[in-house]
């Protein structure tokens, strides 16, 4: 496909495929502005999603995703990437555009399929155990307990060995001794009760639990880890927008996402040793946005096809993140088939010493069962978002006590379809049953404890009257 340049070879694009991309953000605005906006919702779960998984890193950055500006961070490797970009950008849009169907077939069919009662039946038992884990503040204790011991265990074996710095992360994910330690507390457990305690805190105000969510979000921040510290906070930020509705201003959100991507920039500057003066990072920020790895998922795609030998997975990659409990080193299939390790070899790195890359949402379920692939995973992850987009808005209308927990609970079907987007972090599934089970079943246990007593106390008041 021929390119056009456009300001020094800053935007590199195809003309079909940039006409594609223009409609689909037409589309997108226009969606937004006559299905949340007018409605009364400046931010509502659909779009907030939409944007972020998709919109972002595919639809914006298309116009740069072929520049050779890539140069700087991927070196001559730029030039090889040239032919696959389109590819990978039209991978993720049908995927994209699949998920619109799965939303349109929600608003058509609402609660008359057998779809939605498989989600619905899916779903329930799963938010009733996260709204009654929310609703035990003894539970939240016991979280922070347990967060607080994962934490100083890893901290007392990494810290010696490489200090205390911003790159503790990266030199602990190079270190098959404690990789699976960090994997557990700080790249799952930490950020899953970081946002609960968030949640907790938004609607009851304590302010215990507010030192628990400073903590952990310290920690989180100290050692390096961008999306364990900035991603929970987002998804606060988007559920509190969400419960204020006509009240938050688009200026306000706006601001806030600035402030999101320069936090996240000073974050990476910090783990690579770099300026980290305010100047600085306005200077490099439009670098860094368009250029960086933040958002580069669709460069990265077309940098992992060109060493994709062409043959499709079959489903292998997904069976390696369901046994993503398993370490890697003890495991021949999850050392061949784990998803970062796969995509860090196919573009000749060392999956020991790189993570690996993301790919847009589509760009795993391709390489396994390529189109018919993205289009199923397009259209049933589309639909089970505008279920959660809708039940949200109806809560909201009803009004419910314990409102955002309750709307927070209903959303946790989408935490598990949106690991199958990337399945580096599916063992996060496994850690988001176990915070769950724990705080319901430490809830559990102080309900018997106080019925015990309560029947254990009750003759002997009666027999003082």
């Amino acid at each position: 496909m021929r390119y056009f340049d456009l300001f020094n070879g800053a935007i590199r694009v195809n003309g079909f495929v940039f006409l594609l991309n223009t409609l689909l953000l037409l589309h997108f605005i226009i969606n937004y502005f006559w299905s949340s906006y007018r409605k009364g919702f400046k931010v509502d779960f659909w779009h907030a999603k939409a944007f972020l998984i998709f919109v972002v890193p595919i639809l914006i950055m298309y116009p740069t995703a072929a520049s050779y500006w890539h140069e700087w961070r991927m070196g001559h490797a730029v030039f090889s990437v040239q032919p696959y970009v389109n590819q990978a950008y039209l991978i993720n849009a049908v995927g994209y555009i699949a998920a619109y169907a799965g939303y349109y077939f929600y608003n058509v069919t609402r609660h008359r399929t057998l779809a939605y009662f498989i989600v619905d039946r899916v779903n329930r038992p799963f938010a009733r155990l996260t709204y009654f884990a929310l609703l035990n503040r003894t539970g939240m204790h016991f979280l922070f307990g347990l967060g607080i011991f994962f934490s100083t265990v890893f901290l007392a074996i990494a810290v010696p060995r490489y200090g205390l710095n911003f790159q503790l992360r990266d030199y602990s994910l190079a270190d098959p001794t404690i990789k699976p330690l960090l994997n557990f507390t700080l790249a799952s457990y930490v950020p899953i009760v970081l946002m609960l305690f968030g949640i907790r805190y938004y609607q009851f105000r304590e302010k215990v639990i507010a030192l628990y969510f400073c903590v952990f979000a310290f920690v989180l921040f100290f050692s390096g880890s961008r999306s364990g510290f900035l991603l929970p906070l987002l998804n606060l930020i988007v559920f509190y927008a969400i419960v204020k509705r006509r009240r938050i201003s688009l200026t306000a959100i706006l601001l806030l996402g600035f402030t999101f991507l320069m936090t996240a920039f000073y974050l990476g500057a910090l783990r690579n040793g770099e300026n980290t003066s305010f100047g600085s990072l306005i200077n490099n920020f439009s670098l860094n946005l368009f250029y960086g790895n933040n958002f580069s998922d669709i460069t990265d795609f077309a940098w992992v096809l060109t060493g994709w030998d062409g043959r499709f997975l079959n489903g292998m990659t997904y069976v390696a993140g369901l046994l993503s409990f398993i370490p890697r080193s003890l495991s021949e299939l999850r050392e061949t088939y784990t998803f970062g390790v796969f995509t860090a070899r196919a573009v000749g790195f060392n999956p020991t010493m790189h993570a690996g890359f993301h790919i847009g949402p589509y760009g795993e379920i391709f390489l396994n069962f390529n189109w018919i692939g993205v289009v199923v995973l397009g259209f049933s992850s589309g639909y089970v978002l505008r279920y959660v987009d809708a039940s949200i808005k109806e809560q909201i209308n009803g009004h419910e006590p314990h409102l955002i927990l309750k709307i927070y609970s209903l959303s946790i079907i989408f935490v598990f379809v949106n690991s199958f987007y990337n399945t580096n972090g599916f063992w996060a599934n496994y850690i988001l049953i176990f915070v769950l089970l724990s705080a319901y079943g430490v809830r559990q246990i102080v309900r018997n404890i106080n019925r015990a007593q309560s029947r254990y106390l009750s003759p002997i008041s009666t027999a003082h009257h």
